[in-house]
């Protein structure tokens, strides 16, 4: 059997960030309790999804923090407990104070994800959180390549809010390695997702998931690769689907 892994192009910075109009209606919802309008996706509303915009930059590690989870207990299914951010964070709409760190690849907003959850773009599992950012989810472990050092940390820099995967492998392809940063930039509304050097794939026959959720699955701003082994320095596609992977 031969297996085909994508190669990672860092360094590379996915960035989501509500438009103008976005804000404006934000700011009318501190008054009315209609929150119709705020829409993650952009095929579901234009004019107040999320924009996408795809960029380069030098990966900067997070110095300092907390750590969540090191070496191998990466290897069992885990959610963080509730993290308080530095800095309220509209997301779609709510601000929000508290997210969920999943080991398999993504955060939540305000509530828990379940600890076996993988694909929580897709997932019609009613979870009741109010959103997700996935930087690679999918059933993570740590990585076994060579000089990996599997981490998870959170902490702050720059102003910035940063959660660090730091060599993730893939459940029956650990020895794939993945490094990344799901990003809340200090203006309070902007996500970035940035990948990071010593990145080696993700096996097509295991797929991940990389991008935005609403409180469901109706509600999505997704990511992929126009085709197998694409160029993840690109920043892909937009997802047409909320199955959609990124190979």
């Amino acid at each position: 059997m031969k297996f085909i892994y994508s190669q990672f192009k860092p360094p590379t910075i996915l960035k989501w960030c509500a438009n103008l109009m976005a804000t404006a209606v934000v700011l009318l919802m501190g008054i009315s309790s209609q929150s119709a309008l705020a829409q993650v996706s952009a095929l579901l509303n234009p004019t107040y999804g999320y924009t996408f915009s795809n960029t380069t930059t030098t990966y900067t590690p997070l110095s300092g923090g907390t750590v969540f989870q090191s070496g191998a207990t990466l290897n069992t299914d885990g959610v963080s407990s509730a993290i308080t951010l530095p800095f309220a964070f509209t997301y779609n709409g709510i601000k929000e104070n508290t997210i969920f760190i999943s080991n398999n690849g993504f955060i939540t907003f305000a509530l828990a994800p379940t600890a076996t959850q993988y694909f929580p773009i897709s997932s019609t599992t009613s979870s009741g959180y109010d959103g997700v950012i996935a930087g690679a989810a999918m059933n993570c472990v740590a990585s076994t390549a060579v000089g990996a050092v599997p981490e998870i940390r959170y902490g702050s820099s720059g102003g910035d809010f940063i959660v660090q995967f730091q060599d993730i492998g893939q459940s029956g392809f650990a020895a794939i390695r993945l490094t990344f940063q799901i990003v809340l930039k200090a203006d309070g509304k902007t996500v970035q997702i940035v990948y990071g050097p010593n990145n080696v794939g993700v096996a097509f026959v295991v797929e991940c998931q990389v991008g935005l959720r609403g409180t469901n699955d109706e509600d999505w701003n997704n990511r992929t690769l126009a085709s197998l082994d694409g160029n993840w320095n690109t920043g892909g596609a937009a997802g047409t689907v909320n199955t959609v992977p990124c190979l």
